[in-house]
């Protein structure tokens, strides 16, 4: 395989070498694609022999020129414009060693690598600037001395020079077990000026963008390293290959490529950052690779260059000669905002979606979704959430089963008694099927119960109990239809008002009344015939095909009958058919129907014996809870750790923490909010969620709305005294007071109250810090009556005005009544208290000026 390496003519962007077997001059396109559009301009078919490195330079007159250093020791200037090609030889060799490495400072000082021997010096630095400043002097053959030379009978691999100690340091590999810096500017004799013992000495290169970060390589192990800690390295990279060469991007921070010997990728290593506060801090570092096209012959990576303005841009050759483009990806770094700004940087310019493009109406992200729902006021009103969730028909049902169970558990004698809290059970939780000891099945009855007004049909099967009339109850039908024929009526026609007449149909059928189930179908066809004349039409049609049911198999009715049933859409409406066509004992076609889950457990709770039912009620929870269906509560309540375990399920599913939280405010029993971690998690996370999007009024309503179900806390935070160190309403924390005790404090205070409020420490008597506007001792009357009487709705419980409460900057420590400073920082910008420079307001953000809607709400009495 011929190797060929690639070069690029410094201060040109569309010029570069090649060489190998030969040195040849290209003037690139700026064409789309990987293979190069290119031009030679220039070739020198003869270069010295046993060329082993080569540096190229532009001259004066923007000639293209190279230097080679071969492995007789030559170091020759080569340009394209010369017949012969050699223009200058640097140095005249005492002796045949290798040339390892060449590299310009500028078009000035050339610092070139040498093998070993004993009496010549590894390192010489050549002055190209007497015969390189003018494109007018004569090109000649005379050699060009070198002024310095450094490390005798050493080797040196690699090196480069470094730019930010004003042109005049190198790095450079030595010996094959050092890295060393030394600035030519001092004495050689005094040694370099920098250290360290590696291996890694070979393709020295230094980050363009960051002087003091060094690559180097060795085998199959890129190693990387900062000047300023050069005892170890910052990182080591190894690959499956030896590597021959590495590059750092003069165009990208941080981004180095590298090349494996026989290699059909290049690899990039992206270095964005490590760690400076931890002494052992890894750098964080990605990889990514650039495959080679696939091709008819075999081809590989030679060498690459990186193009010196395109950032993403790298020009790579192969075994065959062939210069291609290499397009090195974007590393995509978005940042998703709190309020839906999703931003990130591409080609150089930063690229952003708001809250009001159509990507979050495409994408239906959940937080966008949760931040529309607060602002139309989802949470806090059961109602309004059963509006506002009127797309999404399981979330929506799911609501409103713990609405109405709520409102059963306060109507429903039985029902109170047993579950005292507002926390609404499930049917599992009725029908013990939590706790099988305590299994109801020994008190259920099974009766046969004839239809209501036709004695020709066969009765039904029926199960009975208490636990059964509750489980029927909390699925939806609060009634007990089928109990209690009185309430059943007032319940279906509460159905009907909300326009569920299918529905309604359906449940009074399941009541064995078919004659009432007509009759609905009937009513809702009238209603419906001007709204919605396709549904009429299908009640209507129904209503008739049920009018001629007869039980006889062999009769025309059970002929015709299961090809109509087909052309129904509502599931309601199939299911009237499927009842009456089913015999008796055989539910599973309705069981396994659409109709909405309460009604089917409700359904399940009258006609399924209790074996049945529990396999029924427990193969439905495992599939809700298994899909994070908030249907399930129904089954298992909201006062079990199973409830806590179906929203945690459904959380991790969807994301939607606001529903999840307002559900836990609204409905979970608080034992289990305070002995479980996980609600008081999902509490913290929507709360720090409304905090972002600055719902500042929904966030209290659900404050509000969690309070009202937790137990009060024990106060944490008080106003201590400075002379005493004691809370200045030590009963608050000691517990109410005897009532003499409270009397006697009254006394004993009373020459400090002053315009309603004490202004005096509740120990010592020491008079409490004046304010800073009023010069007022400040004190407040809250609290030391906390004890006397417990609050009511009606008479809540009243602690002192806010504009006596106690406020105080947390910066200067100067502070007064609430309402003065109110008044104060209207008006003025810095601390009342005379020579306090501190704009106490700005510290808050101008919350005390500008926000308007809390100002409002604050009454100041």
């Amino acid at each position: 395989m011929s190797y060929v390496d690639v070069a690029w003519i410094p201060g040109s962007e569309d010029r570069l070498l090649t060489w190998g077997s030969s040195i040849k001059l290209y003037r690139i396109s700026d064409d789309e694609g990987c293979d190069l559009r290119s031009e030679l301009e220039g070739e020198i078919p003869q270069p010295p022999h046993y060329m082993k490195c080569l540096a190229p330079l532009r001259a004066a007159n923007g000639e293209a020129r190279a230097v080679t250093g071969g492995a007789n020791g030559r170091i020759s200037l080569l340009s394209f414009d010369s017949r012969s090609g050699s223009v200058r030889e640097f140095g005249k060799p005492a002796s045949s060693r290798a040339v390892l490495g060449l590299s310009w400072n500028g078009n000035s000082l050339l610092a070139a690598a040498f093998e070993k021997n004993r009496n010549e010096p590894a390192l010489k630095i050549f002055d190209a600037s007497p015969f390189l400043a003018s494109h007018n002097h004569p090109l000649g053959q005379e050699h060009v001395r070198s002024p310095l030379g450094i490390e005798y009978g050493e080797t040196c691999s690699s090196l480069c020079w470094i730019n930010t100690f004003g042109g005049e340091t190198l790095v450079y590999g030595s010996s094959g077990k050092y890295l060393r810096l030394i600035d030519i500017r001092q004495d050689s004799s005094r040694g370099a000026r920098a250290s360290t013992s590696t291996r890694a000495v070979y393709g020295v290169t230094v980050d363009p963008f960051l002087d003091c970060r060094i690559a180097s390589h060795v085998d199959n192990q890129v190693v990387i390293w900062d000047t300023r800690n050069f005892d170890k390295p910052i990182i080591t990279h190894s690959q499956n290959r030896k590597i021959t060469k590495i590059s750092w991007s003069p165009t990208r921070m941080g981004l180095l490529c590298s090349i494996t010997d026989n290699a059909d990728s290049l690899l990039l290593h992206d270095i964005q950052s490590w760690a400076v506060i931890m002494e052992d801090g890894e750098p964080a570092v990605t990889e990514r690779k650039l495959l080679l096209e696939p091709s008819v012959d075999s081809q590989v990576f030679t060498s690459f260059v990186w193009h010196p303005a395109s950032e993403n841009t790298l020009i790579s050759t192969t075994n065959k000669g062939i210069l291609k483009r290499n397009i090195v990806p974007e590393r995509i770094s978005p940042s998703w905002g709190a309020r839906h700004s999703l931003c990130w940087p591409q080609g150089g310019v930063l690229r952003m979606y708001d809250a009001s493009s159509e990507l979050f109406s495409e994408i239906e992200d959940i937080s966008h979704v949760m931040q529309v729902r607060a602002s139309q006021g989802y949470g806090p009103q059961l109602e309004e959430n059963m509006k506002i969730l009127s797309t999404d028909a399981a979330l929506s049902t799911a609501w409103k089963w713990i609405l109405t169970t709520k409102q059963l558990l306060e109507n429903d004698k039985d029902l109170k008694v047993e579950f005292p809290s507002n926390s609404p059970p499930g049917v599992r939780t009725v029908l013990k099927i939590l706790v099988p000891q305590e299994s109801s099945a020994s008190d259920t009855l099974s009766e046969q119960r004839s239809w209501h007004g036709i004695n020709l049909l066969k009765p039904r099967r029926f199960y009975r109990s208490t636990s059964r009339e509750k489980a029927i109850k909390i699925a939806g039908w609060s009634s007990g239809a089928g109990y209690d024929n009185s309430e059943l009526i007032s319940f279906l026609e509460s159905l009907e008002k909300n326009g569920e007449y299918t529905r309604a149909a359906a449940i009074a059928l399941f009541s064995l009344d078919l004659r009432l189930s007509l009759t609905i179908l009937q009513r809702g066809a009238s209603i419906c015939q001007s709204e919605d004349k396709e549904k009429a039409t299908s009640m209507r049609m129904v209503s008739m095909a049920l009018s001629g049911y007869t039980e006889d198999k062999s009769g025309l009715w059970h002929e015709m009958v299961p090809g109509t049933n087909t052309l129904v859409g509502d599931p309601y409406l199939q299911i009237l058919f499927t009842f009456l066509m089913y015999s008796q004992e055989d539910y599973k076609a309705i069981l396994d129907s659409d109709l909405q889950l309460g009604d089917k457990v409700a359904f399940a709770c009258g006609y399924l014996s209790d074996t049945h039912l529990t396999e029924y009620i427990e193969s439905n929870w495992n599939q809700l809870k298994e899909k994070g269906n908030l249907l399930g509560l129904i089954l298992c309540g909201m006062r079990s750790v199973e409830s806590v375990e179906l929203l945690q399920r459904y959380l991790d599913i969807t994301g939607d923490i606001q529903t999840v939280s307002w559900m836990t405010s609204k409905g979970l029993f608080s034992e289990l909010i305070l002995d479980n971690p996980r609600p008081q998690i999902w509490i913290n996370c929507f709360r720090n969620l409304l905090n972002m999007w600055n719902l500042w009024s929904v966030r209290a309503e659900f404050d509000i709305s969690v309070n009202e179900i937790l137990k009060k806390p024990l106060q944490q935070v008080y106003v201590s005294c400075n002379f005493c160190g004691r809370c200045i309403g030590q009963h608050v924390k000691t517990g109410m007071p005897r009532p003499l005790a409270f009397v006697q404090k009254q006394s004993q205070l009373q020459p400090f109250k002053s315009n309603g409020w004490l202004q005096a420490c509740s120990s010592c008597r020491k008079p409490l810090p004046r304010c800073s506007v009023c010069l007022i001792n400040m004190g407040t009357m809250s609290g030391l009556n906390i004890h006397a009487a417990p609050p009511s709705r009606d008479k809540p419980k009243k602690i002192s005005p806010f504009k006596n409460f106690f406020s105080w900057c947390q910066t200067c420590r100067h502070g007064g009544h609430a309402l003065h400073i109110l008044d104060w920082f209207k008006d003025h910008a810095e601390c009342p208290v005379s020579g306090c420079s501190c704009k106490c307001s700005v510290l808050d953000g101008g919350l005390l000026s500008s926000n308007k809607e809390s100002e409002n709400a604050i009454e100041l009495v």
